[in-house]
């Protein structure tokens, strides 16, 4: 995973995640009454390392040519599936929930489903974090509009997969009379076609052909660097980790809710009983 260079992006600090959800309300609050701003538009992105880059697997490999291998997975899918994907949308959120690297960032609209993401693979080295944007500033840096987007048409199909294959470069095009290109990331929401998406309350950014990470959209202008915060969670040792997961089980997030599946169930009743680092 890309590691991040010398960025200077806010970042807060939380002790317990009831400090957290009390400095993300803070924010929110901030934003909406400066900028005057959709409360609806803010996403949370849980990471287990505060020093990862906001850039998505597909530019995190070398040589990675993620239309083929999207292609592949499509051509195998098919007998696993109860319902076949109804575009090629679909098949990108599946794609992406199931481990394959896409230009896809996940991100979720609850601030607690973030903070279970920061911590349920973090090791003890790290300092796990919640990033936490508003989506809609995000779509106004990179192509004017701040309204998030339901893809699914002429302008959002520059940004599927068959656009981004070998030696292809950016597409610059005309949408209802004016001139873009796919250059930068988009703040999406998808159709919630699969329970796991259900259950995290998923979100998408969508990576363009630029791949800089997220963070230099922001900080290339003033007027926007304020708008993606990082809060970082109390990172002193793995028993704490247990702690924080049992504050959050608390307050109703657990594996099961998010991967609603018969290995989830078992997984939170160990972790319930017999709590290990």
């Amino acid at each position: 995973m890309a590691k991040t260079k010398t960025h200077k992006i806010r970042a807060k600090k939380a002790s317990s995640i009831y400090q957290f959800i009390e400095i993300a309300n803070s924010i929110s609050k901030e934003w909406e009454l400066n900028e005057q701003h959709d409360s609806n538009a803010i996403w949370y992105r849980g990471v287990n390392s505060a020093k990862y880059d906001l850039l998505p697997g597909a530019y995190r490999l070398q040589n990675y040519h993620e239309n083929e291998h999207i292609q592949d997975f499509k051509n195998m899918a098919i007998p696993f599936l109860k319902r076949i994907p109804a575009n090629e949308w679909e098949w990108y959120y599946l794609t992406q929930h199931y481990g394959l690297p896409t230009r896809l960032l996940d991100w979720t609209e609850s601030q607690l489903i973030a903070a279970y993401f920061a911590l349920d693979r973090w090791d003890g080295r790290t300092t796990p974090c919640v990033w936490m944007t508003n989506a809609g500033e995000i779509n106004r840096r990179s192509y004017g509009d701040y309204e998030l987007i339901f893809p699914n048409d002429k302008f959002t199909e520059k940004w599927l997969p068959s656009y981004f294959g070998r030696s292809k470069k950016t597409q610059r095009f005309k949408f209802k009379t004016k001139n873009y290109s796919n250059k930068y990331p988009i703040a999406i929401i998808p159709t919630w076609a699969n329970p796991r998406i259900v259950g995290q309350q998923g979100m998408f950014t969508i990576h363009g052909k630029s791949t800089a990470p997220m963070q230099e959209l922001f900080l290339s202008h003033r007027r926007f660097r304020h708008l993606l915060i990082r809060i970082d969670l109390d990172g002193k040792g793995l028993e704490r980790r247990l702690e924080l997961l049992a504050e959050l089980r608390v307050l109703g997030v657990t594996k099961t809710i998010l991967f609603p599946e018969l290995s989830s169930v078992a997984e939170d009743i160990k972790n319930r009983y017999f709590p290990t680092v």
